[in-house]
C-alpha cells in the first residue's frame, strides 16, 4: 500500500519522502486514501448524462464535511440540472466554464464590485444576509442570490461576476439615497 503512495508523490514530483509504515501512527491504515489524494487532478470534461441523485446527495455531503475554518462548513453547493439554465449562463457569459469559481458565502464581503457575465457594471456589495447580497449603484440596490456569483480566475481582483443580468434582479431605490439627494438638493 505504502508503495502505491510513493509512486504518485514520485511521478507528481520528482521524489518521495523515505516514508515506512514505522512512521505512521495507525500503521498502513489510511494510506490508500492519501495516494488517492496525491493523485487526485482536476477534470474539465464531464459526460453529458445525469448523475444518480442518491449519488450526487451523497457527494455534496462528503464535500460539505470537509474541515473547514473554525469547523463553520459556510459553504452552499448549488447544483443545477436544467440543461437550458446551464446554456444559457455559457451563452451570455465572455468567459468560458474554466474561468469561473462559485462563491461562497464568506467570499462576498462589503466593497466588491458586481459585474454582469458582459462585463457591465451592476454596483457595489453593501451587505450580505442569508443567501443575498444587497448590491448598491447610485440611488438603486439589487438583491443578488449567492448562488449567482462567482470570481473570474481571469478577472480583475475584488470583482464578482452575477449570471443574473441586472435587468432581471430586483432592484429598488435606495431610500436613504433619496433622502441624502432631496436634502441636498433643498427639497
Amino acid at each position: 500500500m505504502i508503495d502505491r503512495l510513493l509512486a504518485v508523490l514520485n511521478a507528481r514530483f520528482g521524489s518521495a519522502p523515505a516514508l515506512e509504515p514505522a512512521h505512521l501512527p495507525n500503521g498502513t491504515r489510511g494510506v490508500e486514501a492519501l495516494a488517492e489524494m496525491a493523485n487526485r487532478r482536476v477534470v474539465r470534461r464531464y459526460a453529458d448524462k445525469p448523475l444518480d441523485p442518491a449519488l450526487l446527495e451523497t457527494l455534496c455531503a462528503v464535500a460539505l464535511s470537509a474541515p473547514s475554518k473554525s469547523d463553520l462548513q459556510q459553504t452552499d453547493i448549488v447544483v443545477v440540472t436544467d440543461k437550458a439554465q446551464r446554456t444559457t449562463d455559457r451563452a451570455t457569459s465572455k468567459l468560458s466554464d474554466s474561468d469561473l469559481t462559485l462563491v461562497t458565502s464568506d467570499q462576498v464581503t462589503a466593497g466588491l464590485v458586481v459585474r454582469d457575465q458582459r462585463g457591465q457594471r451592476i454596483g457595489t456589495v453593501s451587505s450580505v444576509s442569508g443567501d443575498t447580497a444587497t448590491v448598491v449603484s447610485g440611488k438603486r440596490s439589487y438583491s443578488v442570490p449567492l448562488s449567482s456569483l462567482y470570481t473570474s480566475t481571469t478577472g480583475k481582483a475584488n470583482t464578482l461576476i452575477s449570471s443574473v443580468p441586472r435587468a432581471q434582479l430586483t432592484g429598488k431605490v435606495n431610500a436613504k439615497a433619496n433622502a441624502k439627494s432631496a436634502v441636498s438638493s433643498g427639497n
